[in-house]
């Protein structure tokens, strides 16, 4: 009879995926958070873990619905929406779900979440999951996190849960998120997107392309449409091949690229000479194939960029600059928190 002792039995990791139904760029998160975990868990051969995706749309479904729904009453929505105060908008829109998710039932050592998850839409919509989780004695795990806007009431509502919350590791993906946040967590480090690491997924490389040297337009700002135009117009004049795409994988149909699988993305990115977008992730994952890319925006979300790139990338075009010591550091942090 085999007996199963604590020190053989395998720590369970559970990883919420993000929802990529109106931007398939938080798939790339996926991609490098569940690769970092799996690189992560390897370093050390004395203990064994398991690594569990679980979807998360089911927690979304209010907040899509409402988005969906004022998106079609634009016009109507502009004369109603000064009547309430945003808060209560917020509310409205984002309430903790009571939906089911398998992580209720599934049993776990620890919980990881990524990418845009320090803003108050993530707390409202998470909440009651997390204490729940936080009841069980799961430990939480934040990899490769930020915030929104970073203004002083989203702060202060982010402190007030993370104590409550009392993370066990908290690996931002900008400086701002770390000197607002890594006193209320048991470890911390300053780290990185967790999509850059996208580029450990080697077939990529391998792959050939039968065209001609291409840049990649990915925009979906309706602000940025003449700036596409311009860019579109200003590459074919010289000879250069464009392929436009979108990360809408649900949009109307028309010319753009679009597609349900993440890895087409990566391949023409990875495979690009430039990449111009107003995603940020679309230029996370240009730049760590190594390729130039310029984003079109200017929100604060630009700055988990800063470590990754040589120069402003939200005024001229970037090469990526030398952050595999930093990525290192990152998979070692993550490694030895879950070996504690």
């Amino acid at each position: 009879m085999t007996v199963t002792t604590n020190q053989n039995k395998k720590k369970k990791i559970i990883y919420f995926t993000q929802n990529w139904v109106s931007n398939i760029g938080n798939l790339f998160i996926d991609m490098g958070a569940l690769i970092s975990l799996d690189e992560a868990i390897k370093i050390y051969e004395g203990e064994m873990f398991s690594v569990m995706p679980i979807g998360t749309l089911n927690l979304w479904s209010k907040y899509i619905y409402m988005s969906k729904l004022i998106s079609q009453l634009k016009p109507l929505w502009k004369l109603v929406k000064p009547l309430f105060p945003q808060s209560k908008l917020s509310d409205f829109m984002v309430q903790p779900s009571d939906s089911f998710n398998l992580a209720e039932i599934i049993e776990a050592d620890y919980t990881v979440f990524s990418g845009w998850f320090l803003t108050t839409i993530h707390f409202k919509t998470y909440d009651k999951l997390l204490e729940k989780l936080v009841k069980k004695g799961v430990k939480i795990i934040f990899y490769g996190v930020g915030g929104d806007q970073y203004s002083s009431s989203e702060v202060i509502y982010i402190r007030d849960k993370l104590k409550k919350i009392k993370p066990y590791l908290l690996i931002t993906r900008d400086s701002i998120a770390f000197e607002k946040y890594s006193d209320l967590a048991e470890n911390s480090f300053d780290g990185l997107d967790a999509a850059f690491y996208v580029n450990r997924f080697n077939f990529l490389k391998d792959i050939k392309l039968n065209i001609v040297p291409y840049v990649v337009l990915t925009f979906d700002r309706a602000e940025n449409r003449e700036t596409e135009r311009r860019l579109e117009k200003e590459y074919k004049e010289n000879g250069v091949n464009v392929i436009k795409c979108s990360h809408v994988p649900y949009s109307r149909p028309s010319e753009k690229f679009v597609s349900e699988s993440p890895f087409d993305y990566l391949i023409l990115y990875s495979h690009a000479t430039e990449v111009h977008s107003d995603r940020v992730h679309a230029c996370v994952v240009a730049l760590s194939f190594g390729n130039k890319c310029k984003l079109y925006t200017r929100d604060i979300r630009s700055s988990l960029l800063s470590k990754a790139c040589e120069g402003d990338i939200t005024k001229e075009l970037c090469p990526l600059r030398d952050i595999s010591k930093l990525m290192r550091k990152q998979i070692n942090i993550l490694s030895q928190t879950l070996q504690k």
